[in-house]
């Protein structure tokens, strides 16, 4: 099943971030750039789109400066079943992995290192369309192609991170993972489970995604062959996809796939045209 959507510029001021645009570490399969445009991509546009904001869909009154706006997303267990999005710039690349998931194409990101005796690679997915959207557009293309699997990990070993300080020890740990000195502890939980979630929060290298994307790392071949199922690409255009913190809790619980609103939602990003619009002037101001 294929979908061209055709997304929503939301009636916001988008984030121009100030911080420099870093390389992201290996997230969703292929190293992200910034040029503009590349041979045998699709011509990015510039114009911004009118199209029904995500507002008449959620009809949220929260305010989007709210500190307790967290306790509205709710992310599924890696331990559960679950809908999730793996988000991508390369058309091709999107076409290989309705197939086939090849972890070994990845050997090293946030959340898995192949250094690691029995991890296999990583392949990295999110619960939100319009986030796995964000991680496809900062590559500055007109489309995002997010691809949606079906996970089945009801019953199997996943690791579940949550922001505070076991996640950031983590994080530095698996940052010097070929380092002589090892620590075995943490070792022992890529060894030990077929999955590792947690949150993207680098300040620098996740600056264009929303404080709310929550990563889900497949790191062992059986799983990504035998519980990740592919159902459906979306073709998302990049002009209508929130940069950075303007992607709201109600826009990203909106495009969850267990949401009421997603299917409305989907409808209705198909009425516009793709375009790098708001994103050229966050990634290079």
């Amino acid at each position: 099943m294929h979908i061209s959507i055709l997304a929503i510029p939301f009636a916001l001021t988008f984030l121009a971030a100030a911080a420099p645009f870093h390389q992201p570490r290996a997230g969703h399969s292929e190293q992200s750039n910034t040029k503009a445009s590349k041979s045998g991509s699709t011509s990015p546009s510039t114009n911004h789109n009118s199209c029904t904001p995500l507002t008449t869909i959620t009809r949220s009154k929260t305010s989007h400066k709210s500190k307790q706006i967290d306790a509205q997303v709710q992310h599924p267990l890696g331990r559960s079943d679950a809908v999730l999005f793996h988000g991508t710039y390369r058309e091709d690349h999107a076409a290989e992995l309705q197939s086939e998931v090849d972890l070994s194409s990845i050997k090293h990101g946030d959340l898995h290192d192949v250094a690691v005796s029995g991890v296999d690679g990583g392949f990295y997915l999110t619960d939100s369309l319009l986030a796995a959207a964000q991680f496809a557009c900062r590559n500055l293309e007109a489309k995002a192609y997010v691809l949606e699997y079906k996970w089945t990990g009801a019953n199997l070993p996943v690791k579940e991170y949550q922001k505070g300080a076991e996640f950031t020890a983590f994080l530095d740990y698996d940052k010097h993972a070929e380092a002589p000195s090892r620590n075995a502890a943490l070792d022992q939980i890529m060894t030990d489970n077929d999955m590792i979630t947690g949150p993207m929060t680098d300040k620098y290298a996740d600056a264009f995604l929303t404080p709310y994307f929550r990563q889900y790392a497949v790191i062992k071949q059986r799983a990504a062959t035998n519980n990740l199922k592919y159902t459906s690409t979306y073709e998302v255009p990049c002009t209508a996809v929130p940069v950075g913190k303007n992607l709201y809790a109600e826009y990203y619980t909106a495009s969850q796939k267990s949401s009421p609103h997603f299917d409305q939602l989907v409808k209705l990003l198909m009425q516009c045209e793709p375009g790098i619009g708001h994103w050229q002037e966050a990634v290079n101001p």
